[in-house]
């Protein structure tokens, strides 16, 4: 089974550290991948298999794990996680600002 994903801004094989991937769609085989640093707010893991996956300083505001068939040895260091309803705001490269909404 592959990967799927939508929305995000870099795209490399396993390592998708720094990635902004905010509201996208991941399914399939993502053992070991690297997601440090990145914006997951909104994501969704259906179907995905997440052994052994780095989520250190990750932002993961609403992001939905229930669906994932395996999250066994995931590392969640100093990440923001959140099950209540938030806002959280960041702002592009180019200075645009967004208000995201989670939960």
């Amino acid at each position: 089974m592959g990967r799927t994903a939508t929305s995000c801004t870099r795209r490399a094989s396993r390592r998708r550290s720094g990635a902004i991937c905010s509201g996208a769609r991941f399914s399939g085989t993502l053992n070991n991948a690297v997601f440090n640093n990145a914006q997951l707010v909104n994501t969704i893991f259906n179907g995905a298999t997440l052994t052994g996956v780095k989520f250190d300083d990750t932002y993961l505001q609403g992001a939905d794990f229930s669906n994932a068939i395996s999250v066994t040895g995931v590392t969640l260091s100093n990440a923001a996680v959140s099950a209540a309803p938030g806002f959280w705001n960041f702002m592009e490269q180019d200075g645009t600002p967004y208000v995201v909404n989670y939960g």
